[in-house]
């Protein structure tokens, strides 16, 4: 953290970068969705760059390029797996009192659905039976072989604590957007899928 409001020497190592100088914001049509959460605001990644059109060295697009190209060059391939693990709160107070608008903002006051952290032993069972019984339905899936409808599997819950849930939060905005992203270009295979993002993305230059 620096502070960007006077040229002190503040910020990270770059003049263009001190006394809250401006930068730029370069818009990436590809990565444009619709929130399915909020179906008239749109939702785009960007590119930072400064004043001399050279990238923020500290734009986290610009970080992840660059070691994708170093491990390409190296003759690796990045290749991520998530595992989506939560723990469950009840908001106590929503804290938004005007004292409490600040930014960042105050987090709510939240309070544990049950005592201690682990769901899947007998104590605690009738504090969370209902959570759990919402948990365990099965949501509809496909047999990938066979391409019939059928029930997912229950296989198992795990819970955990994270800091301020962002990695779980991170990996549940990941699946929002796949599912959005299949809403508008979802075919019958990839490959039209694939087509369909690529028509659109066309569609945009041409705009």
């Amino acid at each position: 953290m620096f502070g960007a409001g006077n040229g002190n020497g503040n910020g990270p190592g770059l003049p263009t970068a001190q006394g809250a100088g401006n930068m730029i914001m370069v818009a990436d049509p590809t990565t444009f969705r619709v929130l399915p959460w909020a179906e008239r605001t749109g939702w785009v990644l960007c590119d930072l760059h400064l004043d001399d059109g050279a990238p923020v060295p500290v734009s986290t697009r610009a970080l992840h390029r660059a070691a994708l190209d170093r491990l390409a060059k190296a003759g690796f391939a990045y290749m991520a797996g998530l595992e989506v693990e939560f723990h469950l709160f009840k908001i106590e107070d929503p804290r938004l009192a005007p004292a409490t608008l600040t930014w960042p903002a105050e987090p709510p006051a939240v309070s544990h659905t049950t005592r201690g952290y682990h769901y899947l032993t007998e104590a605690p069972i009738d504090q969370v039976d209902g959570i759990l019984q919402t948990l365990r339905r099965a949501l509809g899936t496909a047999n990938m072989v066979t391409k019939e409808p059928l029930q997912a599997a229950y296989e198992r819950s795990d819970w955990c604590v994270v800091p301020a849930a962002g990695v779980a939060g991170e990996a549940m905005v990941a699946l929002v957007l796949a599912d959005a992203f299949l809403q508008k270009f979802g075919g019958d295979s990839l490959a039209e899928t694939r087509r369909n993002f690529d028509n659109y993305a066309r569609q945009i230059d041409e705009f």
